[in-house]
């Protein structure tokens, strides 16, 4: 009788050790299972996502010192982020199609002739600024002095200034002086008419005046051969701006060679 009380307890045991062992064996399968569950689900969404392709993998894992002034060999060398990185360069504004402002390579005395030249065409453009000009180009301002008289009234609609010479001034006043001479000689019926005629003149006078031609120039950034010296310049009057260029010749004490029109610009 106590065997077969021993075999059943010894069955029950086995028994609920058999079922304890298969629930613990249950829970971990099923933990397994939702791990896969989420692989599987991460594999599909991955499956519909669209990747773009990696861009110059190496240059990306490239280093490079930015703040030592050094840029890595494998990247491109851009001039702006070479004026980040050089604290030392000077940075100059552009003007839309004109180019840089850079005049830093421009010598005084260099400087100094072409300010002589606009000035001296900003006052008289028929009388000076030849004498600026080679003597075997002589025919290349009177070029440019008749296309800047064209375009000025093609492009700014107006009529080109009348700019008076000293000379044309000096004229006209020995001319006012005789006028007044030969009335005080005349009769007192021709002295009335001299005198409206005196009038008419000093109205005249008052009218023609001498203006500058440009209120200001700027230069540009100049370009530099074994010959020739290639500079832009802005001119700017109150109808508008006139992009001309300016080659001189460099062997012959930096006489200019032509002036050529560029753009102009009606304000």
């Amino acid at each position: 009788m106590k065997k077969k009380v021993l075999s059943l307890n010894f069955f029950s045991i086995s028994l609920l050790f058999c079922f304890t062992s298969c629930k613990v064996a249950s829970k971990t399968e099923l933990s397994y299972t939702n791990v896969e569950t989420i692989k599987n689900e991460i594999a599909e969404i991955d499956k519909t996502l669209s990747w773009n392709k990696e861009l110059e993998p190496q240059r990306l894992t490239s280093k490079s010192d930015l703040f030592s002034g050094s840029v890595n060999s494998q990247i491109e060398k851009n001039v702006e982020l070479f004026k980040i990185i050089n604290k030392n360069v000077a940075v100059y504004p552009e003007f839309e199609g004109f180019g840089s402002l850079n005049d830093s390579s421009v010598k005084a005395d260099l400087y100094e002739t072409i300010e002589k030249l606009f000035l001296s065409i900003s006052n008289n453009i028929y009388n000076g600024p030849e004498t600026y000009f080679d003597s075997n180009y002589l025919y290349n301002y009177v070029f440019f002095r008749e296309d800047l008289k064209e375009g000025w009234q093609k492009f700014f609609h107006k009529d080109f200034p009348h700019i008076v010479d000293y000379k044309e001034k000096d004229d006209s006043q020995k001319e006012n002086t005789e006028i007044k001479t030969t009335a005080h000689n005349k009769t007192d019926d021709e002295e009335s008419g001299s005198d409206k005629q005196t009038v008419q003149s000093d109205e005249k006078k008052s009218v023609i005046q001498k203006e500058m031609l440009f209120s200001k120039w700027i230069i540009g950034e100049p370009f530099f051969s074994d010959e020739i010296i290639q500079i832009p310049v802005r001119l700017y009057c109150k109808y508008g701006t006139i992009d001309v260029t300016l080659y001189l010749n460099r062997q012959k004490s930096n006489a200019v060679n032509l002036i050529t029109i560029d753009r102009w610009k009606k304000v």
